[in-house]
């Protein structure tokens, strides 16, 4: 199974197609990814890439725990399990 990060979900859409944002009804959710620093070895800085997903879409993946890769296809991130 996997999880597209652009997909909807709950049958929520896009206010419009330039929104980084859902409606949920009672919920709006923001989702960006976010760069954090990792450590410096010499001169080199590493960064990790982070981004917060819903509880509810990833209790609903059933991929907790589980060993994931990330892919890149047609501009969309997908993770899925490996």
């Amino acid at each position: 199974m996997s999880c597209k990060v652009s997909d909807t979900y709950f049958g929520a859409k896009s206010l419009s197609g330039t929104d980084n944002f859902k409606n949920f009804g009672f919920l709006i959710l923001f989702m960006k990814i976010m760069k954090a620093f990792d450590k410096k070895v010499g001169e080199t800085e590493y960064y990790k890439y982070r981004i917060n997903l819903p509880k509810k879409v990833v209790e609903d993946s059933n991929l907790l725990g589980k060993k994931l890769k990330a892919k890149l296809e047609k501009g969309k991130i997908i993770i899925e399990k490996e």
